[in-house]
């Protein structure tokens, strides 16, 4: 099926690395940035909405409704890993561009097949986490980060969830469609985010952070959850979450 993979993308013409990793993918810019990526980015299209559309929950539905089914990648994604070991290989392998493009399609086709609209991949790109005997998830969060959506569903992005939009999809889509589609053998590896200027760093705060989990809270409450410690790693902030939905 045809699916659309578009780059969300804001002040950051010189710095689009997805670009390098999916073919043919789509670069979503105000409208007044649109000359910078295009001399930045002369192989992509570049896709320009207007200047009045500020912020990411926006710019996504934005790209919903004017281009369909579509797979949404940050623009600071530097490799597609395979979470599970190949044969006689002692490490996890990078996806080429052009697997990359056919594995989203492909993810795409078995979500709508299964009357999913949220389709994507692992949360987090890390072969420990891959558990072999489930190598799918049907319900969940879906990371921002690589974020599909298929046409004809009522997901759409909340613009006071300031950089929780994801998390806000993904629950609206619990609600009303119960399931998504998720293939976790594979994932996507991100920048360090946090510290990348430009994009949805412009917006994010320690302060966003704290009204962003409050407000999930007040619209969802208790599915959602501080997130606890966890072996591998422990919260940035206090107000980091998880989704803890009862289905």
């Amino acid at each position: 099926m045809e699916i659309k993979i578009v780059i969300p993308s804001h002040k950051r013409s010189d710095r689009v690395k997805t670009a390098a990793i999916v073919p043919n993918a789509i670069i979503c810019v105000p409208k007044s940035q649109e000359a910078e990526y295009r001399r930045h980015n002369p192989e992509n299209e570049i896709l320009s909405h207007p200047d009045e559309i500020v912020g990411l929950a926006p710019k996504r539905n934005w790209i919903c409704q004017n281009l369909g089914d579509v797979m949404m990648l940050d623009d600071d994604l530097t490799r597609f890993s395979r979470l599970y070991l190949e044969a006689n290989s002692l490490q996890c392998s990078r996806g080429t561009p052009e697997e990359t493009a056919s594995i989203i399609e492909q993810t795409a086709y078995m979500a709508k097949q299964l009357g999913a609209f949220v389709f994507g991949f692992s949360s987090v790109a890390d072969a420990r986490n891959f558990k072999p005997q489930r190598p799918f998830r049907f319900s969940g969060y879906c990371n921002g980060s690589s974020f599909g959506l298929l046409k004809g569903s009522q997901v759409y992005f909340h613009k006071e969830a300031i950089a929780v939009e994801d998390y806000f999809a993904s629950l609206i889509n619990a609600y009303y469609h119960r399931y998504a589609f998720f293939d976790l053998r594979f994932g996507f590896v991100q920048q360090k985010t946090f510290k990348n200027l430009g994009g949805q760093a412009e917006f994010r705060s320690t302060k966003s952070e704290e009204q962003d989990y409050k407000f999930l809270r007040q619209m969802f409450g208790d599915v959602v959850q501080q997130r606890p410690p966890v072996k591998r790693g422990k919260p940035s902030h206090e107000y980091q979450r998880v989704i803890r939905l009862p289905f």
